[in-house]
């Protein structure tokens, strides 16, 4: 479902498919993994990268 939301987003907001300079397609290992089994510093990347690459803040792993 991740992956999908992802996806979508990516189209919407930038006409494309993601890439690997895109922050949410390069670090999709962090969406894909459950949040309870990051580490700290895990968490905080993953907020910046969803605070800086996702605009409509329909990506949201916790």
């Amino acid at each position: 479902m991740v992956t999908a939301v992802r996806r979508r987003v990516s189209w919407e907001t930038r006409g494309r498919r993601g890439r690997g300079t895109d922050l949410t397609s390069a670090n999709r290992q962090l969406l894909m993994g459950g949040c309870d089994t990051l580490s700290d510093r895990g968490r905080a990347k993953l907020k910046a990268v969803l605070g800086q690459d996702d605009p409509t803040n329909q990506i949201d792993a916790e």
